[in-house]
């Protein structure tokens, strides 16, 4: 299949860094547009302006955004091509055209049912079981509206307007939406579901916020203690890392993981530099050390996290992952406070032992 790229052509003479933008703009979520792009080079002779057609599948969902609508996404994936187009030539018709297109996904007319049909022809790729997993993955997924826009699609008469997209493509989205449909269906019916996305998640955020509230212990001066700049140093990045896990952990894409895999980092690096650069054995260091494990934990849950499906609703098995991360930060915290006792105690005894060996020297 052809990249992104290779698929502009012509569509706007002279306009290449256009189309690199676009691409860049679509990011992972390219191979959707490809699909799309194809289904328009048999069906765009339909359209009255097969021009303004293609140029709005480029834009369609140029906009993206995790935190917005799909409504809102294709608002301002229009108002994205009301500035552009005419910077490189577009005539003011052609582009309230492909705001129009854009807006609605294709809507009233010729125009729009080639575009509305093209981006349809998604549902009935090889691959849509693929697609529709990341659409699960959406933090704007809800599986109830999936749910029923799914038995809508399949209850209406036709999915397609053309004749043409109707007989190419019908029966294959039709089998499509069905196996998805009994898909949520046995997922609405699951009282277990997303227990592991939850319990990762739940552990994660705990781990980094207790990370936080223990380093934050270790700022002050202390006798005996010569750290200075460390703590301070770890509290921050504790604190940054608290707002990344709670981020990245709601999420199932790329950039999450990359986020949450930065606290993993930000404990490795502390530990080396405590273990490099701090000398004795206060109580800071040991608090240091296990704050940079926690954050290590914490990070390292969230990236676990981002390959599971979230719970679609309450159930079963999202309130028992939370009281199992719960309970296992109780315990964690029991265990590092004994090693933290255990440390200073050895560490005690070791200054007694030098004592008392220098006072026998007498």
């Amino acid at each position: 299949m052809a990249g992104l790229r290779e698929l502009w052509g012509e569509v706007i003479p002279g306009a290449g860094d256009l189309a690199d933008q676009l691409v860049r703009r679509y990011g992972y979520r390219a191979k959707y547009l490809i699909v799309i792009l194809n289904a328009l080079d048999s069906l765009e002779h339909l359209a009255t302006d097969p021009v303004a057609v293609r140029l709005a599948a480029w834009f369609h969902r140029a906009a993206y955004s995790a935190n917005r609508t799909a409504m809102d996404d294709a608002a301002a994936s229009a108002r994205l091509a009301e500035k552009l187009l005419p910077e490189y030539g577009v005539d003011e018709m052609r582009t309230a055209e492909v705001a129009r297109l854009v807006s609605y996904s294709g809507g009233e007319g010729a125009n729009g049912a080639v575009l509305q049909d093209a981006v349809n022809a998604l549902l009935a790729d090889p691959e849509y079981a693929t697609f529709a997993a990341e659409i699960r993955r959406d933090t704007r997924f809800d599986i109830g509206v999936r749910r029923e826009q799914l038995r809508a699609m399949l209850a209406s008469g036709r999915i397609y307007r053309t004749d043409l997209a109707h007989e190419r493509y019908e029966p294959a989205a039709r089998a499509n939406l069905a196996a998805e449909l009994e898909l949520l269906d046995h997922m609405a019916l699951s009282r277990w579901h997303g227990w592991q996305h939850s319990a990762l998640s739940m552990l994660a955020i705990m781990a980094a916020g207790a990370a936080a509230a223990g380093l934050g212990g270790a700022v002050g001066p202390r006798p005996h203690d010569r750290v200075s700049w460390q703590p301070v140093l770890m509290v921050a990045l504790a604190l940054v890392s608290l707002f990344a896990v709670t981020w990245a952990a709601r999420r199932t894409d790329r950039t999450a993981r990359l986020v949450a895999a930065a606290p993993v980092a930000i404990g490795l690096v502390g530990a080396v530099v405590v273990l490099a650069s701090v000398s004795g054995p206060g109580p800071r260091v040991t608090t240091m050390l296990l704050g940079s494990v926690a954050l290590i934990l914490g990070g390292a849950a969230a990236f676990a996290a981002t390959w599971f499906t979230p719970a679609v609703a309450r159930n079963r098995g999202r309130t028992v992952g939370i009281l199992g991360a719960a309970v296992a930060v109780i315990l964690l915290g029991i265990l590092f406070d004994a090693v933290q006792n255990s440390h200073l105690l050895g560490a005690n005894e070791h200054v007694d032992h030098r004592h008392d060996a220098a006072a026998g020297t007498h």
